[in-house]
């Protein structure tokens, strides 16, 4: 590059590369310094994209006792940052700058790169390999940010920028590994899908506080793998959230943020975290039925499972007694009306005080109709002695115990009554039967 043709602003970039200096170029008048007014902004604050280039790319030896670095504020950066497959062993360090066209460094190995409170019409990192920080806190990317397959040993900083333009995808980053933290918090903006398939990061996944705003599936986190995931957006998601087979350690959200789908089949967790420190099974239970393909058993399964961790035995029973309400809208007529019956009288085998209910009113209604209305003795021998709630009873056990069943006879509606007993102990022996025995096979 020939020196004599660097403008005034270019020519102290080049002079303070080598020791990593600031270059400020920025007027101190926060109106004029605003991006808005970026195209106002004249000749003493353009810098061209191919001098950023050179430096980057080792046109200027570095200083002993420095690290070089491009460190500029304030600055319009003209033509395009254009760094596909580059190795750069230099930081790139932007402040307050606006770019006329999008950066690319597909395939880049980089150091550190931080550009905050700028505007670029776009980002593609795609397969970049960055030994540092990717640092995009509070800027404006009007297009796509993609960083699809990047490898990132630091961690990513989304918070309070804006990515997207409503169009498509806002942020892209499948397979994406991140050796630290990925922040999209604090008033960060996706216009447009945020897609993260198959990333791997190690720690948190952070969306607290972030509006995420598309059309469809706004979300998509299938596969993922963090060790954290927030999902506490500052309102809730416009469209649905894919979960499909991500694996996280802890999962933090908020019921209120939900949208009316929520893909979870597969998606597996170790634990829940909630600000109150209890995890309300009935918003779970909400949550696990948000699946925009129906009934799918798993997401019930592993909710129990988190319960079961936690020791709280209620709550698994009552999410598994969900999910088979839940599949029984799935089963045929018969199938239907029989597992009403299992819900109505030992809700599944999850419930079977409900059975014992059930003995405490027929035994009552029996008792009190045979007192009143008392059925005859049958000829043929000697008979025991009668009692109303020994009749009763008798007539509840599938197999007579106390042989008063075969002795009396009742008459008119009491005889009705004989035979609605006999049919209602055998429903309820047979659901006590089958609930308890799905109940432990689930177990």
């Amino acid at each position: 590059m020939n020196l004599d043709d660097l403008s005034m602003p270019e020519r102290a970039l080049w002079a303070q590369f080598p020791s990593g200096g600031w270059v400020d170029l920025s007027s101190g008048d926060p109106a004029e310094d605003d991006l808005g007014n970026a195209g106002s902004w004249g000749d003493g604050r353009m810098v061209r994209a191919e001098v950023v280039t050179a430096l980057l790319l080792g046109a200027r030896d570095p200083e002993r006792g420095y690290f070089p670095a491009v460190r500029l504020q304030g600055a319009r950066i003209t033509g395009r940052v254009d760094l596909m497959g580059a190795v750069i062993t230099h930081a790139l360090v932007l402040e307050h700058c606006w770019f006329d066209e999008p950066l690319r460094f597909v395939e880049a190995s980089t150091k550190t790169i931080r550009i905050t409170s700028s505007r670029l019409p776009g980002f593609n990192g795609a397969r970049m390999r960055t030994e540092g920080i990717l640092n995009f806190h509070l800027s404006v990317i009007e297009g796509l940010l993609c960083l699809d397959r990047a490898q990132v040993a630091g961690e990513i900083s989304l918070r309070g920028a804006h990515v997207g333009d409503g169009a498509g995808e806002a942020l892209a980053g499948a397979g994406l590994i991140v050796d630290g933290d990925v922040e999209c918090n604090a008033g960060f903006t996706a216009r447009g899908q945020v897609t993260l398939p198959g990333a791997r990061i190690a720690g948190l996944l952070t969306f607290r506080g972030a509006i995420l705003d598309a059309a469809g599936t706004a979300v998509v986190l299938s596969r993922l793998q963090a060790g954290q995931l927030r999902l506490r957006t500052a309102r809730p998601v416009a469209g649905a959230i894919n979960l499909g087979q991500a694996q996280v350690g802890t999962l933090e959200d908020d019921a209120a943020a939900w949208p009316p789908q929520i893909w979870l089949h597969g998606f597996t967790y170790d634990w829940i975290r909630q600000p109150t420190g209890t995890v309300p099974v009935a918003e779970r239970i909400d949550w696990v039925s948000r699946g925009p393909l129906g009934y799918q058993p798993q997401p019930y399964e592993q909710l129990a499972a988190y319960y079961r961790r936690a020791g709280h035995d209620s709550d698994v029973r009552r999410v598994l007694l969900a999910k088979q309400r839940h599949r029984r809208a799935t089963l045929s007529t018969p199938g239907r009306a029989a597992g009403r019956i299992l819900d109505a009288t030992v809700g599944y085998g999850y419930r079977p005080w409900l059975a014992a209910i059930w003995l405490a009113l027929l035994l009552t209604a029996g008792t009190v109709t045979f007192a009143i209305n008392r059925p005859h003795p049958l000829p043929g021998g000697p008979v025991p002695p009668f009692n109303p709630f020994t009749f009763t009873l008798d007539l509840l056990i599938p197999i007579g115990a106390f042989g008063l069943r075969d002795a009396y006879a009742a008459t008119g509606a009491a005889q009705w009554l004989t035979y609605a007993l006999i049919a209602a102990g055998w429903i309820l022996a047979t659901a006590v039967i089958a609930g308890v025995t799905r109940a432990v096979r689930s177990d």
